[in-house]
Formats: structure tokens, sequence, C-alpha cells
């Protein structure tokens, strides 16, 4: 159990550690960011503190409000480089071409709207 516990607090330092990231390069505050998610700053401050792992509906949250895709936002969690234009995505030393990626992210894709649900209404859209 004790394992568990530290995989579940390296995983929730690891997911705050991005979206901070991914906030500051965006020149973003936590409020400003929290307001686009359509969350409470609090819980921003808690995800980035590592005190808290964001289920998936406050993920597709937060990738929206810093203006990118919820593959996105976990590619960066999971340390996977994507490159749509370059036609190829990198794992480790796995190369898939444009193809290859398009599939296993659509596979993806279903299975996590599958289990989420669709993606929620944002305003005006």
């Amino acid at each position: 159990m004790r394992l568990y516990a530290e995989n579940m607090e390296l995983n929730n330092h690891r997911m705050g550690e991005v979206i901070r990231r991914l906030r500051m390069s965006k020149g973003m505050q936590q409020k400003e960011l929290a307001r686009k998610a359509g969350l409470d700053p609090t819980r921003i401050s808690r995800y980035e503190n590592g005190h808290e792992f964001p289920e998936p509906a406050n993920q597709q949250k937060i990738a929206h409000g810093l203006g990118i895709t919820w593959a996105e936002l976990i590619a960066e969690y999971e340390d996977i480089e994507i490159s749509i234009g370059g036609g190829r995505v990198s794992e480790g030393t796995a190369d898939y071409n444009r193809e290859q990626t398009k599939r296993i992210v659509r596979e993806v894709l279903e299975e996590i709207t599958g289990i989420i649900g669709p993606k929620p209404e944002t305003e005006g859209g």
C-alpha cells in the first residue's frame, strides 16, 4: 500500500509540474487559468503543488484554459513528443508515422470518451 501511495504522490507532483510549466509558458497567473478553465483558483494551486491529481473532466477544462487539447496535456504528462506538422510522434525510442499516430490517438480518445463521456460544453461553442 505504501508503494501505491508513493506512486500517487509522484503522479500528483508530475502533473502539477506540467500544469505549472504550461501555464507559465503562456504567461498566465493561476487565477487566469482558473477563470479560463472554469475552476476555483485554489484547485489549480492544489494541482500545481501536487496535493491533488485532476480528474479527467478537470484535465479537459485545464487543457481548454491553456488553449491546448487534452491529448497535448496528457502527452506532456506522459512525456510524449507530438509533432503533427512533422508527421511523426516519438515516445522514447519508438517512432510512429502519421497514420499510425492518428489511429492510436483516435483509439485512446474513443476509450477515454467512453469512460468519462463527451467533451464538456464551453461558452460560445
